[in-house]
């Protein structure tokens, strides 16, 4: 990595861009005057984008690589020994990083792939397939496109997707079972997924609906570029402890929605933080008191206990609640509904007590507290706020301290407050159970839980 000067959360296109600025300023020919020293130096730097530049190497590399480069080579002849006869699709293809649960490991825990702004930080597009499923083999043609595409997407200033970089990614859920089934909760094949491994969000794609390339491409920059501005403006903070809860949520007078999650790397979990993301941007110029928090029931047995018991979440496994506290002091808040037990956004008719994201997901009960709280604002004529000429939050305006915690927003997006209408909400829905369709892509449907 500092033989290309880049980071090791560099993405590949940064990679290969900074491979051809430097080849060009090292080159032997322009360095004649230094003798073997310029043809030595430039060997570095082809036997460095020789790692860096093929997906599988680097992964092997970031897991096993060191300083001693015939060390290394051994571990990297190893790690293709080892998956002869797994019927990757995408062993080779030189732009699709082929990830299995140890690299995830490493990309999703607390250091995130090197900590802030690690590789685990980046926005990744993954493909989660079937060696037997006739519909992935069909599709993948297709993703090594898209692959290719994303991996070789030259920016310029005049370019919409300036400053924005994918990462492509695919797992073979054969090999993959636990990652495919208890982390991501994998109900059909193929299934296409933006990931932040780092920030625990997560936004699936319509895979029954083919498209080409380059119409993925395209909406696959829609999005990252959507989630680097929540990234970087948008509020969800988490209640880290039990005895938290108290002083910012009962004691805090603003009107407070909780998502109490079964772990941050379920995959409904991470749909359900993604979209309380969403609301955060959506009402930064509501005008509304509202803190948008999340509490992790499963980050050891005294969040699991105050879960069950004090604020009566179901055990585990659980889908992600999202309860409402009212605005006021404390003493309205634990009128409505008792305790610490807040208000659901929805209880099933039969019992008027027990929650279930089946029947309304937790995204769409997002989505209309967003539109609602908004539209209930007043307005004057030209759309802002009573007395305001802009959002209270969200406007890009120089005044606005930057958080070195958080990334920039790309440089070409809009300064303005976010357009409503182009949220992206998304999430799991209730579905019938699917069978086989002769295509390989059937799968039991599971419900919207999911491992830890």
């Amino acid at each position: 990595y500092a033989t290309l000067n880049v980071t090791d959360a560099a993405a590949t296109a940064e990679i290969r861009r900074a491979y051809r600025k430097l080849s060009l300023e090292l080159h032997p020919d322009k360095n004649a005057h230094c003798g073997g020293e310029a043809s030595a130096a430039f060997g570095f730097l082809v036997a460095a984008h020789e790692i860096l530049a093929d997906p599988d190497k680097r992964a092997a590399f970031d897991l096993y690589g060191d300083a001693d480069q015939e060390a290394f080579q051994t571990q990297w002849e190893y790690e293709k020994y080892k998956t002869k006869g797994t019927k990757d699709f995408y062993r080779g293809s030189g732009h699709i990083t082929n990830i299995d649960e140890a690299l995830w490991r490493k990309l999703s825990g607390k250091k995130a792939g090197g900590g802030k702004g690690g590789r685990g930080h980046k926005i990744w597009l993954v493909e989660f397939y079937a060696p037997w499923c006739g519909a992935c083999q069909k599709f993948t043609p297709t993703y090594k496109s898209v692959g290719k595409l994303l991996a070789e997407h030259e920016p310029s200033p005049d370019d919409m997707w300036y400053g924005i970089d994918v990462e492509v990614g695919a797992i073979n859920c054969e090999t993959n079972k636990q990652l495919c089934n208890q982390d991501f909760n994998i109900r059909a094949f193929p299934t296409i997924r933006l990931v932040s491994p780092g920030y625990g969000t997560q936004h699936e794609l319509d895979s029954g609906n083919r498209k080409g390339a380059h119409e993925l491409k395209d909406i696959v920059f829609d999005i990252a570029s959507e989630w680097l501005w929540l990234f970087s403006r948008a509020s969800v903070e988490e209640i880290e402890r039990a005895d938290a809860f108290e002083e910012q949520v009962m004691d805090n007078e603003a009107f407070v929605l909780v998502l109490f999650l079964d772990g941050e790397t379920c995959a409904p979990c991470r749909s359900a933080k993604t979209n309380a993301l969403r609301l955060s941007a959506g009402l930064m110029d509501a005008g509304a008191d509202v803190d948008i928090k999340y509490f992790n029931c499963a980050k050891d047995s005294a969040a699991r206990r105050f879960c069950t018991d004090s604020v009566t979440v179901p055990k585990a496994p659980h889908a992600p609640q999202v309860r409402g506290y009212t605005a006021g002091p404390r003493s309205a808040k634990e009128g409505r509904g008792g305790g610490l037990q807040g208000e659901l956004l929805y209880v099933r008719a039969a019992t008027e007590r027990e929650y279930n994201a089946n029947e309304v997901p937790p995204h769409a009960a997002l989505r209309m507290i967003e539109s609602i709280i908004r539209l209930s604002t007043v307005r004057n004529e030209t759309g802002a706020l009573e007395g305001e000429e802009k959002g209270r939050r969200g406007d890009w305006d120089e005044g606005i301290d930057e958080d070195e915690d958080r990334p920039q927003p790309p440089p070409n997006m809009e300064r303005e407050r976010p357009d409503y209408n182009k949220l992206n909400w998304n999430g799991p829905s209730a579905r019938k159970n699917m069978g086989g369709n002769g295509g390989g892509g059937g799968m039991p449907s599971r419900p919207l839980l999911g491992g830890r």
